[in-house]
């Protein structure tokens, strides 16, 4: 009997690491027949710094990667950008890259197949400039990055790196499945079907918490204690991937919809005094389940129910399920802000950002009202 390699030796496992408030950091990291991949997991490490929740795409973005390559008998450090065209296409078409006439719909968007390339391009130019292999490359280009950062070797990654994206993706050629999430805003009338469609006080509490700028891991993660019913305010216990460990990095959130604190009220004095009356025992999440018979009753809500809640609504206010997301409240705040003229920094410290530059892709530059904003403070200076 002999023994069979593994298809995908490489797997992405969680870790929690210890952090100086003696609680823990969650980190994902890379690993191949059950050792760590080091170069790659310190290029993880790194983009983890700001949001663990990024080290943990380029996690399993990498992993993918690497998966092939050895499907191809080809380790990361000898990939070269054929070996990239080769990844493209069959992320792209699967079994089918290797016909020559491409006749199918991808199942993939051009987003995340750009997000894929991006995050192996990324690693790339990281590893060019921390890892000595020997395999001279002559180009200008490669010759001024040595330079610029004080790279003593030559290196061969340059030749994945330096190329443009969608150079790489040659989009014109590819029939790539469109992207969804195309409701980017909702109108008040929208606003008030959805919550007309849902069923229970819970729900629709999240739903105006998401009306009033949080993200959806803000909103599930709140806990009872840090909801203020005198001051109308609420605080997160996690926020992009970071947990309460961080709490002095997160922001209170005052809403400015009255509606927000009267389902939250409504919610904690019916649905949520009926759970803890039934378990006999006091709930620290804020948002719980209500399915009596449910293993998980009783338990936080987690992404994966309210994401099968918001389609569900979607659908009956006549919304196609697979063009909402639930960014869409978030974004719906932030447009009402702008029409409303509200300046952009006070804005992004009211969603938490920790600069301006997301303010653009939030914005819907067809609205009349945030044009006619916009020319008026550029008129204020002068």
């Amino acid at each position: 009997m002999t023994n069979r390699q593994p298809v995908s030796p490489h797997e992405v496992k969680e870790a929690l690491l210890p952090n100086d408030k003696g609680g823990y950091v969650q980190r994902w990291y890379v690993y191949r027949d059950c050792l760590p991949v080091n170069a790659i997991n310190q290029f993880i490490h790194k983009k983890s710094g700001r949001s663990p929740s990024t080290g943990k795409t380029y996690a399993y973005d990498l992993v993918a990667w690497l998966n092939f390559l050895y499907r191809r008998k080809t380790e990361y450090h000898e990939a070269t950008l054929p070996d990239i065209e080769a990844y493209k296409d069959y992320l792209a078409y699967g079994l089918y890259c290797n016909s020559s006439v491409l006749k199918i719909t991808s199942e993939i968007t051009y987003s995340t197949l750009k997000r894929a390339i991006i995050a192996i391009q990324g690693f790339y130019r990281w590893f060019a400039g921390h890892v000595e292999v020997f395999v001279p490359v002559h180009t200008s280009a490669q010759r001024k990055f040595n330079a610029r950062n004080k790279v003593k070797h030559s290196f061969m990654y340059g030749q994945i790196y330096e190329v443009h994206v969608d150079e790489i993706l040659d989009i014109e050629n590819m029939r790539l499945k469109p992207s969804g999430y195309k409701k980017h805003w909702l109108t008040e009338a929208e606003k008030k079907a959805f919550l007309d469609s849902f069923h229970t006080e819970r729900d629709k509490a999240i739903f105006m918490l998401l009306c009033e700028g949080m993200r959806i891991d803000e909103a599930l993660s709140i806990k009872y204690s840090a909801y203020d019913s005198d001051d109308l305010t609420v605080k997160p216990s996690r926020s992009k991937g970071y947990t309460d460990e961080y709490e002095d990095k997160f922001r209170i959130i005052a809403f400015h919809d009255q509606r927000t604190s009267e389902y939250i009220d409504r919610y904690i004095q019916t649905e949520r005094a009926d759970v803890e009356t039934a378990l006999d025992d006091y709930l620290v999440p804020m948002f719980v389940n209500l399915k009596k018979h449910d293993v998980s009753y009783g338990k936080a809500v987690t992404y994966r129910n309210w994401w099968g809640v918001l389609k569900t609504a979607a659908k009956k206010v006549g919304i196609d399920p697979t063009e909402i997301a639930t960014h869409v409240g978030r974004r719906s705040f932030i447009q009402e802000k702008l029409e409303e003229g509200e300046d952009p920094e006070i804005i992004r410290q009211m969603v938490g950002w920790a600069s301006q530059k997301p303010l653009d892709a939030y914005r819907d530059t067809r609205s009349k009202k945030v044009i006619k904003n916009a020319a008026e403070r550029r008129r204020s200076r002068w």
